[in-house]
């Protein structure tokens, strides 16, 4: 059992060792406690980040981070800037989406 147990972990270790796509930031923004993100439109408006943000022991909120196509193509991600929807009080916001 052991060595199944260690060649498992070799196999795990030895796949995220090599990632197939390369990764390179091109900056971020700052939202405290984020937690689910959600990349969406209303139909017909260009794309936007949903974002949910809560706490273990806080309420939760919801944000919205409009532009996120034109900062990605324009090298300006770090200028983004999230807009908490005013809404009442979540307890643990999960699944952030769009309703027609």
């Amino acid at each position: 059992m052991k060595y199944y147990t260690f060649a498992a972990a070799l196999i795990a270790s030895s796949a995220t060792a090599s990632p197939d796509v390369a990764f390179t930031s091109i900056g971020h923004f700052s939202l405290k406690n984020a937690a689910f993100p959600a990349v969406t439109s209303f139909q017909g408006s260009d794309p936007f980040l949903l974002v949910s943000s809560f706490g273990a022991l806080s309420s939760g909120a919801i944000y919205v981070v409009p532009n996120v196509a034109d900062a990605v193509k324009n090298n300006t991600v770090a200028q983004l800037k999230p807009v908490e929807l005013k809404t009442p009080s979540f307890a643990w916001p999960n699944s952030v989406q769009v309703v027609p």
